[in-house]
């Protein structure tokens, strides 16, 4: 009987950690997608009309329930005295590697669906693809360091904290929705750096390498500290308030 349960449970257990994963697949795709039409409308028109079409991915992952690392590591210490903690943060691991398999895999089919559709003529003549702008757009965020992707993936995940629990805390559905239209349309504005969207850009743009790699290990890192810098501080105030 004992081993029975035992087994039961570890099949619910694999079977929890299969649905994670498709779903952060899905969330990967969600947000390949709208990163990809960011590029797309950014080459056509300008940056400020691609961050405003951008913030559809998320609201699709928010509605659909997907499973999105971004988002989902921003309470990874809501259960700090449960067992189940260790469990949400096994989760959460499935969940990044779901959407990094997502994003890559979709974002390597669209690169070559694009490699050779012009984007714009620069001055010189040359017409740029709209692969080469996003060529153009990894070498910049490299060149920024890793010290500055852990700041902006840190600050990015702040508005993604505001995003996700307003989705789950408002209960006006208008309002809801606005607040995450706008953090979302304001960290791709404000340039910030978010992992998944970060990697999209690398496979989009065909770029693998070491520099590569560490630049999206550091903006998840930041991305992990920005989500729980807030809650943090509101469970301390709590604390606080209590004595």
């Amino acid at each position: 009987m004992k081993n029975l349960l035992t087994r039961i449970f570890t099949n619910i257990k694999f079977r929890q950690a299969i649905a994670t994963f498709l779903k952060g697949i899905l969330a990967g795709f969600c947000i390949v997608l709208c990163t990809a039409l960011y590029v797309v409308v950014s080459t056509y028109s300008n940056k400020f009309w691609g961050g405003m079409v951008f913030p559809m991915g998320m609201l699709i992952i928010l509605n659909f329930g997907y499973f999105l690392y971004t988002g989902k590591v921003c309470y990874l210490f809501d259960h700090l005295k449960r067992t189940s903690n260790l469990h949400y943060w096994l989760q959460v691991f499935i969940g990044l590697i779901g959407n990094l398999v997502g994003t890559i895999g979709l974002g390597l089919v669209l690169s070559y669906i694009f490699d050779k559709v012009p984007a714009f003529q620069g001055e010189n003549g040359v017409v740029t693809t709209i692969v080469g702008y996003a060529n153009e757009l990894v070498d910049f965020k490299l060149s920024r360091g890793l010290p500055m992707a852990f700041v902006l993936g840190v600050v990015c995940n702040i508005l993604i904290y505001f995003a996700t629990e307003g989705f789950a805390k408002i209960e006006n559905v208008f309002v809801k929705h606005l607040v995450v239209y706008a953090t979302i349309s304001a960290f791709v504005l404000l340039g910030l750096e978010h992992c998944i969207a970060t990697t999209f850009y690398l496979a989009f743009a065909r770029v693998c390498s070491l520099d590569a790699v560490l630049f999206v290990i550091m903006v998840a890192l930041g991305n992990a500290v920005g989500g729980n810098m807030i809650p943090l501080t509101v469970k301390l105030i709590k604390r606080l308030e209590r004595r």
